[in-house]
């Protein structure tokens, strides 16, 4: 079974206090993976966060023999059960049928 992850890029003046707002990110089960910090012009510094979040996996499907159906999370038609979990592996019926990994979501870059 494949992890999925969801990863947000977060964008703040270093002037803010960011240990409670990094307390909210982890309390909401985000987990830091980087941090960069930039001095764009002299009293002007930004720090750049970005977090992910395990996805909640759905629930399994009625039958749980490894085989497709129909995608749990609605943003394929079909998906992989693989006897123990949903894997990564997605599919559309089409026209064409296409098979693909199913990327982890990035949101959009938020101001803080």
């Amino acid at each position: 079974m494949i992890t999925q992850w969801e990863y947000v890029k977060l964008n703040a003046g270093t002037n803010m206090p960011l240990g409670d707002f990094l307390t909210r990110l982890g309390a909401e089960g985000w987990e830091v993976v980087t941090m960069a910090f930039a001095d764009k012009t002299i009293g002007l510094n930004q720090v750049m966060i970005v977090a992910k979040r395990e996805c909640e996996s759905p629930s399994p499907p009625t039958e749980l023999e490894p085989e497709w159906h129909d995608d749990p999370t609605g943003r394929f038609d079909k998906r992989y059960w693989d006897g123990r979990g949903w894997s990564a592996h997605v599919g559309t019926v089409g026209p064409p049928k296409t098979t693909a990994i199913d990327p982890p979501t990035m949101l959009p870059p938020t101001e803080l």
